[in-house]
């Protein structure tokens, strides 16, 4: 389609894109404000709502900081700055 080129890879078209806003600033926007009221909401939940809340975000905590790590690797791991497997072996059965 024509329109699609048009928009970032993955962007439904809401009317926030129509207006010139990015997908990116929108879900910025919203997780700020959840931020913002998670204070209040944690302190109504319940013990066992705490659980089980803690055991979902627990997940998506690692994998945000998992991801993050894989990025920074990215971008600082040079060519020759790691070993293939072979040359690790080959490494651990020097004298």
């Amino acid at each position: 389609m024509k329109g699609e080129s048009e928009k970032g890879q993955g962007e439904r078209e809401t009317p926030y894109l129509k207006a010139g806003v990015s997908q990116r600033n929108i879900l910025r926007s919203r997780l700020h404000r959840l931020t913002y009221k998670l204070d209040f909401l944690i302190d109504e939940l319940s013990d066992d709502e705490l659980e089980t809340t803690w055991s979902i975000l627990q997940e998506v905590y690692y994998d945000i900081y998992v991801v993050k790590a894989i990025q920074e690797a990215k971008r600082n791991v040079q060519p020759g700055d790691t070993m293939n497997y072979e040359e690790a072996v080959r490494l651990l059965h020097l004298p």
